[in-house]
């Protein structure tokens, strides 16, 4: 489970810049089971994988975006450029404390990494009917301290969205098809066992906007596809839940006028 907060601040002429803190929670279960399917309690223990609960930040991002509507156009075009920060907490190669029969760990929460960040968004707005196709990327330059450098991540998102009639007029849908890939990662060097993949994915999108400057979100992601390389944990389905409101700033810190101080 992951909790993301996050700012934006609008500068002028359609640019922004945002930073985001994702904070993780991980549930890990292990059940060790032999061939007929009955428990199997190994004898080395748990020094590979374990119960456990892990809870600690993310990866930190920042980003500055500009946007913008193509002259006489239903178009809208977005970019943005950015850096995923070394905010989480990395491990030692698991790899090498496995071979050594060692306690040794799996589950990261970052990188450990500056890592560029690339999108571009392309919005076909109507009154009624759009499309919105977004494409988003991290591409790791450089391995950590400890010799892991992180996948490269890419994901497409593309699907119309649907603006419904009065009196839900404030509320949007919208259908996507999404394609994820991740190359492997690697460990010294050398490709991680048990990393790499590509999915195919559907999701369904409810915002509602209950006032100019509220705004909540509702998304449901189901993999129809997907390949990896090796036993990897499965994601089947993605709950996610956003509140986001707009604060206007603009003026505060500036002293009173003249006539204010009249009675």
């Amino acid at each position: 489970m992951r909790i993301e907060p996050g700012v934006t601040a609008g500068l002028s002429k359609g640019f922004q810049v945002s930073f985001h803190l994702p904070i993780d929670l991980k549930v890990s279960t292990i059940d060790y089971r032999l061939e007929d399917g009955s428990v199997f309690d190994p004898p080395y223990g748990d020094f590979h994988h374990r119960n456990e609960t892990l809870f600690g930040l993310g990866d930190a991002r920042i980003m500055t975006r500009w946007s913008g509507q193509v002259p006489a156009s239903p178009l809208l075009l977005g970019f943005a450029v950015g850096a995923a920060l070394p905010t989480g907490k990395t491990e030692e190669d698991p790899f090498v404390a496995s071979s050594r029969e060692e306690p040794h760990q799996h589950l990261q929460f970052g990188n450990g990494t500056v890592d560029p960040l690339a999108s571009v968004l392309l919005i076909v707005a109507g009154p009624d009917v759009g499309l919105v196709t977004a494409v988003n990327g991290r591409f790791p330059l450089y391995a950590n301290s400890k010799g892991y450098r992180g996948p490269r991540l890419i994901d497409v998102s593309v699907g119309p969205t649907l603006r419904l009639a009065d009196p839900l007029r404030s509320v949007q849908l919208q259908l996507t098809g999404n394609f994820e890939w991740a190359s492997p990662e690697l460990w010294g060097g050398e490709p991680g066992e048990n990393s790499g993949m590509w999915a195919v994915s559907t999701r369904f999108g409810l915002s509602w906007n209950i006032t100019p400057k509220l705004a909540v979100q509702a998304n449901l992601m189901a993999r129809l596809y997907e390949q990896s390389v090796g036993a990897q944990i499965s994601r089947p389905v993605t709950l996610t839940l956003g509140v986001s409101g707009f604060l206007d700033l603009r003026g505060l810190g500036k002293g009173p006028k003249k006539d204010e101080h009249k009675h």
